[in-house]
Order: C-alpha cells, then sequence, then structure tokens
C-alpha cells in the first residue's frame, strides 16, 4: 500500500504531462480562402434602382472562413440609359466622377451583417446623370486574401 501511495503522484505527473502535450486543434494551414458577400440590396442580379435625391443604401452578409478585414467600395458611371439621355446636367454622381471610397472595417468576424444608410455619406444629386453605374466591392481578409464583386445599379 505504501508502494502505491508513493507511485501515485508520478503517476499523476505523467498523466498530466501526456494531457499537456496532446495538440487540442490540428494547425488549419495557410489561410488561401477569399472572402465572400451576399447582397439583399443592391440586388446582385442588376436590377435595384436608385432616385436621384435620395440615398443609396446597403444591406450585404460579408463572411469569410477564418477572420474578415475590410471592404471598400467604389462607384463608376456606365452610360445614360436610352430614355433617360437627356436627364441630369452632364456630370455622373459625384462619388463617380472623383473616385470616393466607402471603406467598412470589420474586427476578425468570420460573418458579419452590414447595413450602411447612406453609401459615400452623400444623398444622390438631382442634378447628376441618370443612368448605369457600377458599384465595386473589395474584400480582404486579415491575411489580406482579396476578392472583388461587381453590381450594377442605375439611378434614375
Amino acid at each position: 500500500m505504501n508502494k502505491m501511495i508513493k507511485l501515485l503522484p508520478i503517476a499523476l505527473l505523467v498523466m498530466a504531462f501526456t494531457f499537456s502535450c496532446k495538440k487540442s486543434d490540428p494547425d488549419p494551414g495557410p489561410d488561401t480562402t477569399a472572402p465572400t458577400v451576399e447582397f439583399t440590396k443592391p440586388n446582385a442580379d442588376g436590377t435595384t434602382k436608385y432616385s436621384r435625391g435620395s440615398s443609396m443604401d446597403l444591406d450585404a452578409v460579408f463572411k469569410d472562413d477564418r477572420a474578415l478585414k475590410s471592404c471598400t467600395i467604389t462607384i463608376s458611371y456606365n452610360a445614360a440609359a436610352p430614355s433617360t439621355a437627356l436627364k441630369g446636367i452632364g456630370t455622373p454622381w459625384t462619388p463617380a466622377e472623383d473616385g470616393s471610397q466607402h471603406v467598412i472595417s470589420f474586427n476578425g468576424e468570420t460573418e458579419k451583417e452590414e447595413k450602411v444608410a447612406m453609401l459615400f455619406d452623400q444623398e444622390i444629386e438631382a442634378a447628376c446623370l441618370a443612368g448605369s453605374y457600377t458599384l465595386k466591392f473589395v474584400m480582404l481578409d486579415k491575411t489580406d486574401n482579396k476578392s472583388e464583386k461587381l453590381v450594377d445599379i442605375t439611378i434614375e
């Protein structure tokens, strides 16, 4: 019995060492998966229309397998719609003309729903050119894997 009592601390020490040396999570390896986005608004199919004098909103879910970093949104003017060729003063909406960016920063979440009431922090000018515009979403994860998504919209 005395020998068992003397061996008990050694046995406990061996068991503690054995369990502490096991890895709890295997190394997942390098992050090679780029982030993604799913839109509620604007519609990814290019059917979203915004009125001049209103704000452009965003409702989207951003995802990454490990950790989101940021999304940079820009807008470009494509062409006047045939029915609106003469509407507007003659210049596109200011963010499309001056290269403005709307940046969303993430805190390492793997999934984040983002709702923005006014992209580019300004209403669509009443006097801007109506027509076809393209929103460009450039997403990065924490290891700088990059993905891009283009969404066509119409300003009426």
